[in-house]
Protein backbone atom coordinates (compact mmCIF):
# COMPACT_ATOMS: atom_id res chain seq x y z
CA UNK A 1 0.00 0.00 0.00
CA UNK A 2 1.24 3.46 -0.94
CA UNK A 3 0.18 6.62 0.37
CA UNK A 4 -0.56 9.80 -1.43
CA UNK A 5 -1.19 13.50 -0.26
CA UNK A 6 -2.05 16.42 -1.75
CA UNK A 7 -1.68 17.29 -5.37
CA UNK A 8 -4.46 19.15 -6.11
CA UNK A 9 -3.14 22.62 -5.20
CA UNK A 10 -6.70 22.74 -3.44
CA UNK A 11 -9.10 22.59 -6.33
CA UNK A 12 -11.46 20.30 -6.51
CA UNK A 13 -11.59 18.41 -9.90
CA UNK A 14 -14.00 20.64 -12.65
CA UNK A 15 -16.12 18.93 -15.12
CA UNK A 16 -14.14 19.87 -18.01
CA UNK A 17 -10.85 19.07 -16.39
CA UNK A 18 -10.63 15.24 -17.60
CA UNK A 19 -11.34 16.47 -21.59
CA UNK A 20 -8.86 19.44 -21.43
CA UNK A 21 -6.31 16.91 -19.62
CA UNK A 22 -7.02 13.88 -22.26
CA UNK A 23 -7.11 16.23 -25.10
CA UNK A 24 -4.03 17.50 -24.54
CA UNK A 25 -2.10 14.50 -24.02
CA UNK A 26 -3.41 13.74 -27.40
CA UNK A 27 -2.03 16.14 -28.86
CA UNK A 28 1.83 14.90 -28.14
CA UNK A 29 3.59 12.32 -30.28
CA UNK A 30 2.75 8.62 -29.28
CA UNK A 31 6.32 8.30 -28.41
CA UNK A 32 6.72 10.93 -26.56
CA UNK A 33 3.98 10.94 -24.27
CA UNK A 34 4.58 12.14 -20.39
CA UNK A 35 3.26 14.74 -17.96
CA UNK A 36 6.17 16.72 -18.04
CA UNK A 37 3.60 19.08 -20.81
CA UNK A 38 1.55 20.23 -17.45
CA UNK A 39 4.19 22.48 -16.62
CA UNK A 40 4.71 24.19 -19.34
CA UNK A 41 3.94 27.79 -19.53
CA UNK A 42 2.00 27.73 -23.22
CA UNK A 43 -0.03 25.36 -22.52
CA UNK A 44 -1.70 27.46 -19.43
CA UNK A 45 -2.29 30.05 -22.17
CA UNK A 46 -4.07 26.77 -24.27
CA UNK A 47 -6.15 25.76 -21.58
CA UNK A 48 -7.39 28.62 -20.40
CA UNK A 49 -6.49 28.37 -16.61
CA UNK A 50 -3.61 29.18 -14.44
CA UNK A 51 -0.63 27.24 -13.71
CA UNK A 52 -1.99 25.99 -10.05
CA UNK A 53 -5.00 24.62 -12.20
CA UNK A 54 -2.60 23.21 -14.28
CA UNK A 55 -1.05 20.86 -11.63
CA UNK A 56 -4.49 20.05 -10.73
CA UNK A 57 -5.51 18.93 -13.65
CA UNK A 58 -2.66 16.27 -13.82
CA UNK A 59 -3.58 15.48 -10.25
CA UNK A 60 -7.08 14.34 -11.09
CA UNK A 61 -6.57 12.43 -14.22
CA UNK A 62 -3.95 9.88 -12.08
CA UNK A 63 -6.50 10.00 -9.40
CA UNK A 64 -9.35 9.00 -11.41
CA UNK A 65 -7.40 6.68 -13.59
CA UNK A 66 -8.43 7.88 -16.50
CA UNK A 67 -4.63 8.04 -17.70
CA UNK A 68 -2.47 5.19 -16.91
CA UNK A 69 0.25 6.84 -14.34
CA UNK A 70 3.94 5.19 -16.18
CA UNK A 71 2.68 4.93 -19.69
CA UNK A 72 0.97 8.29 -19.88
CA UNK A 73 -1.80 6.73 -22.07
CA UNK A 74 -5.29 6.99 -21.84
CA UNK A 75 -6.71 4.11 -19.33
CA UNK A 76 -9.87 2.16 -21.01
CA UNK A 77 -12.05 3.80 -18.46
CA UNK A 78 -11.28 7.23 -20.78
CA UNK A 79 -13.07 6.09 -23.61
CA UNK A 80 -15.88 7.13 -21.54
CA UNK A 81 -15.65 10.54 -21.77
CA UNK A 82 -12.70 10.70 -24.86
CA UNK A 83 -13.71 10.15 -28.05
CA UNK A 84 -10.75 7.61 -29.53
CA UNK A 85 -9.99 6.63 -33.35
CA UNK A 86 -12.50 4.09 -33.63
CA UNK A 87 -15.55 5.21 -31.71
CA UNK A 88 -17.50 8.51 -30.30
CA UNK A 89 -17.26 9.16 -26.39
CA UNK A 90 -20.04 7.86 -24.84
CA UNK A 91 -20.29 10.57 -22.45
CA UNK A 92 -17.96 13.21 -23.73
CA UNK A 93 -19.72 16.28 -20.90
CA UNK A 94 -19.44 13.91 -18.16
CA UNK A 95 -23.65 14.01 -17.82
CA UNK A 96 -24.53 10.65 -16.69
CA UNK A 97 -24.49 9.58 -13.26
CA UNK A 98 -23.40 6.58 -13.96
CA UNK A 99 -19.99 7.80 -15.26
CA UNK A 100 -19.78 9.84 -12.37
CA UNK A 101 -20.41 6.62 -9.96
CA UNK A 102 -17.36 4.48 -11.79
CA UNK A 103 -15.07 7.74 -11.22
CA UNK A 104 -16.06 8.03 -8.05
CA UNK A 105 -14.97 3.98 -7.37
CA UNK A 106 -12.44 4.74 -9.21
CA UNK A 107 -10.85 7.46 -6.84
CA UNK A 108 -11.68 5.11 -3.94
CA UNK A 109 -10.16 2.46 -5.44
CA UNK A 110 -7.26 3.37 -6.26
CA UNK A 111 -5.37 5.31 -3.88
CA UNK A 112 -3.49 7.41 -6.06
CA UNK A 113 -5.40 10.41 -3.83
CA UNK A 114 -5.31 8.22 -0.35
CA UNK A 115 -7.87 10.29 1.98
CA UNK A 116 -10.66 8.94 -0.59
CA UNK A 117 -9.77 5.35 -0.02
CA UNK A 118 -9.46 6.06 3.97
CA UNK A 119 -13.10 8.22 3.76
CA UNK A 120 -15.44 5.86 2.27
CA UNK A 121 -13.34 2.44 2.83
CA UNK A 122 -12.01 2.85 6.45
CA UNK A 123 -13.21 6.01 7.94
CA UNK A 124 -16.92 4.98 8.99
CA UNK A 125 -15.41 1.19 9.92
CA UNK A 126 -14.67 3.15 13.39
CA UNK A 127 -17.75 5.03 13.65
CA UNK A 128 -21.36 4.34 15.13
CA UNK A 129 -22.50 7.79 13.36
CA UNK A 130 -22.83 8.85 9.93
CA UNK A 131 -21.40 12.21 10.66
CA UNK A 132 -18.49 13.48 11.06
CA UNK A 133 -16.20 17.45 11.37
CA UNK A 134 -12.84 18.33 10.27
CA UNK A 135 -10.79 17.67 13.27
CA UNK A 136 -12.78 14.92 14.66
CA UNK A 137 -11.40 13.14 10.71
CA UNK A 138 -8.17 14.36 10.85
CA UNK A 139 -6.83 13.30 14.20
CA UNK A 140 -8.41 9.72 13.12
CA UNK A 141 -6.52 10.23 9.92
CA UNK A 142 -3.17 10.32 11.74
CA UNK A 143 -3.86 7.74 13.80
CA UNK A 144 -4.60 5.57 11.39
CA UNK A 145 -1.54 6.58 8.76
CA UNK A 146 0.70 6.09 12.37
CA UNK A 147 -0.97 2.61 12.28
CA UNK A 148 0.38 1.61 8.52
CA UNK A 149 3.85 2.82 9.61
CA UNK A 150 3.95 5.60 7.04
CA UNK A 151 4.99 9.06 8.15
CA UNK A 152 1.98 11.27 8.76
CA UNK A 153 2.21 14.60 6.69
CA UNK A 154 1.55 18.21 7.95
CA UNK A 155 -2.00 18.94 9.61
CA UNK A 156 -1.82 21.40 6.72
CA UNK A 157 -1.54 19.15 4.31
CA UNK A 158 -4.42 17.04 5.59
CA UNK A 159 -6.50 20.03 6.35
CA UNK A 160 -6.35 20.80 2.21
CA UNK A 161 -7.15 17.80 1.17
CA UNK A 162 -9.99 16.87 3.68
CA UNK A 163 -11.45 20.51 2.46
CA UNK A 164 -10.72 19.23 -1.17
CA UNK A 165 -13.03 16.39 -0.52
CA UNK A 166 -15.80 17.83 0.35
CA UNK A 167 -15.21 20.53 -2.11
CA UNK A 168 -15.43 17.19 -4.53
CA UNK A 169 -18.81 15.91 -3.16
CA UNK A 170 -20.84 18.94 -1.72
CA UNK A 171 -21.93 22.15 -2.98
CA UNK A 172 -20.18 25.02 -1.10
CA UNK A 173 -22.80 27.65 0.82
CA UNK A 174 -20.33 30.86 1.18
CA UNK A 175 -21.63 34.23 -0.07
CA UNK A 176 -18.91 34.56 -2.42
CA UNK A 177 -19.21 30.95 -4.68
CA UNK A 178 -20.17 31.13 -8.06
CA UNK A 179 -22.17 29.18 -9.62
CA UNK A 180 -19.63 27.98 -11.51
CA UNK A 181 -17.75 27.11 -8.45
CA UNK A 182 -20.37 24.89 -7.04
CA UNK A 183 -21.97 23.25 -10.28
CA UNK A 184 -18.97 22.47 -12.43
CA UNK A 185 -17.47 19.92 -9.41
CA UNK A 186 -17.36 16.71 -11.19
CA UNK A 187 -19.04 14.63 -7.99
CA UNK A 188 -21.23 17.05 -6.81
CA UNK A 189 -24.28 15.92 -8.66
CA UNK A 190 -23.85 12.54 -6.32
CA UNK A 191 -24.88 13.59 -3.07
CA UNK A 192 -22.71 11.48 -1.23
CA UNK A 193 -22.17 14.16 1.65
CA UNK A 194 -24.56 16.79 2.89
CA UNK A 195 -23.63 19.49 4.87
CA UNK A 196 -25.70 20.25 8.29
CA UNK A 197 -27.06 23.06 10.24
CA UNK A 198 -25.14 21.50 13.15
CA UNK A 199 -22.32 22.22 14.62
CA UNK A 200 -19.27 20.44 16.84
CA UNK A 201 -17.87 21.20 20.22
CA UNK A 202 -15.08 23.30 18.39
CA UNK A 203 -17.69 25.09 16.24
CA UNK A 204 -16.97 23.16 13.16
CA UNK A 205 -19.47 22.43 10.25
CA UNK A 206 -20.64 18.45 11.02
CA UNK A 207 -21.19 16.87 7.99
CA UNK A 208 -23.06 13.56 6.93
CA UNK A 209 -22.80 10.57 4.99
CA UNK A 210 -25.76 10.24 2.41
CA UNK A 211 -26.92 6.46 2.95
CA UNK A 212 -29.58 6.70 -0.01
CA UNK A 213 -27.27 8.14 -2.87
CA UNK A 214 -27.13 4.88 -4.62
CA UNK A 215 -29.99 3.22 -3.68
CA UNK A 216 -32.20 4.17 -6.86
CA UNK A 217 -29.33 3.46 -9.55
CA UNK A 218 -29.78 0.95 -12.41
CA UNK A 219 -28.77 -2.72 -11.59
CA UNK A 220 -26.10 -2.37 -14.18
CA UNK A 221 -23.94 -0.09 -12.37
CA UNK A 222 -23.53 -2.85 -9.75
CA UNK A 223 -23.14 -5.32 -12.32
CA UNK A 224 -20.19 -3.37 -13.85
CA UNK A 225 -18.65 -2.83 -10.49
CA UNK A 226 -18.61 -6.23 -9.26
CA UNK A 227 -16.76 -7.20 -12.45
CA UNK A 228 -14.52 -4.13 -12.00
CA UNK A 229 -13.44 -5.46 -8.78
CA UNK A 230 -13.10 -9.38 -8.98
CA UNK A 231 -13.28 -10.24 -12.59
CA UNK A 232 -15.38 -11.48 -14.95
CA UNK A 233 -15.74 -15.32 -13.44
CA UNK A 234 -14.98 -15.50 -9.55
CA UNK A 235 -16.56 -16.77 -6.39
CA UNK A 236 -16.90 -13.95 -3.46
CA UNK A 237 -18.43 -14.36 0.00
CA UNK A 238 -20.73 -11.67 0.09
CA UNK A 239 -19.21 -9.80 3.35
CA UNK A 240 -16.27 -9.30 0.80
CA UNK A 241 -18.25 -8.08 -2.14
CA UNK A 242 -19.87 -5.42 0.52
CA UNK A 243 -16.60 -4.76 1.99
CA UNK A 244 -15.03 -3.71 -1.68
CA UNK A 245 -18.45 -2.61 -3.70
CA UNK A 246 -21.18 -1.57 -0.97
CA UNK A 247 -18.85 0.68 1.37
CA UNK A 248 -17.74 2.30 -1.68
CA UNK A 249 -21.36 3.15 -2.56
CA UNK A 250 -21.99 4.04 0.90
CA UNK A 251 -24.95 1.92 0.56
CA UNK A 252 -26.36 -0.12 4.10
CA UNK A 253 -26.15 -4.20 4.03
CA UNK A 254 -29.89 -4.28 3.59
CA UNK A 255 -29.85 -1.88 0.49
CA UNK A 256 -26.89 -3.80 -1.02
CA UNK A 257 -28.29 -7.41 -0.62
CA UNK A 258 -31.22 -5.89 -2.33
CA UNK A 259 -29.65 -4.63 -5.15
CA UNK A 260 -27.49 -7.80 -5.36
CA UNK A 261 -30.75 -9.87 -5.59
CA UNK A 262 -32.11 -7.64 -8.35
CA UNK A 263 -29.10 -7.94 -10.35
CA UNK A 264 -28.81 -11.75 -10.11
CA UNK A 265 -32.61 -11.70 -11.36
CA UNK A 266 -31.81 -9.66 -14.27
CA UNK A 267 -28.85 -10.60 -15.02
CA UNK A 268 -29.39 -14.70 -14.11
CA UNK A 269 -26.82 -16.06 -16.80
CA UNK A 270 -23.96 -13.33 -15.42
CA UNK A 271 -24.44 -13.49 -11.39
CA UNK A 272 -26.11 -15.77 -9.06
CA UNK A 273 -25.80 -17.04 -5.01
CA UNK A 274 -24.92 -19.89 -3.95
CA UNK A 275 -24.01 -21.38 -0.47
CA UNK A 276 -20.94 -23.20 0.77
CA UNK A 277 -20.77 -24.85 4.12
CA UNK A 278 -23.54 -22.00 5.05
CA UNK A 279 -21.65 -19.01 3.51
CA UNK A 280 -23.63 -17.48 0.84
CA UNK A 281 -21.58 -16.45 -1.60
CA UNK A 282 -21.90 -14.23 -5.18
CA UNK A 283 -20.90 -16.07 -8.48
CA UNK A 284 -19.66 -14.20 -11.39
CA UNK A 285 -19.45 -15.91 -14.52
CA UNK A 286 -19.68 -12.57 -16.84
CA UNK A 287 -18.51 -13.23 -21.06
CA UNK A 288 -18.11 -9.64 -21.02
CA UNK A 289 -15.29 -7.50 -19.15
CA UNK A 290 -16.93 -4.55 -16.79
CA UNK A 291 -15.86 -2.16 -20.01
CA UNK A 292 -18.09 -4.15 -22.16
CA UNK A 293 -20.94 -4.55 -19.72
CA UNK A 294 -21.27 -1.51 -19.02
CA UNK A 295 -21.21 -0.20 -22.39
CA UNK A 296 -23.60 -3.10 -23.95
CA UNK A 297 -26.20 -3.03 -21.06
CA UNK A 298 -26.21 0.79 -20.27
CA UNK A 299 -24.73 2.90 -22.47
CA UNK A 300 -25.73 1.55 -25.86
CA UNK A 301 -28.94 -0.09 -24.55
Amino acid sequence: MLMKFSGHDTFACRTPWLYKGLELLDKQDDKIKDLSVFGKGQTTVELGVGKNMLNAIKHWLLAFGVIEEESCKPSLLSSLIFTNEEEEALDLFVEDRFTLWLLHYEICTLEYATIYHYFFKEYFKRKSTRTFAETDFINTLKSWISENKFNVPSENSLRSDFRCLIDTYCLKVAKNITYEDNYTTLLGELGLIKRTELRSDGKEVIYELNYLAAVKEPVELFGTLLIRAFGRQASKSIDEVYAIVGTALLLTREDFSHKLESLTQDYSSAFSFRSDAGIQELQINSKLDWFQFAVQNYYRK
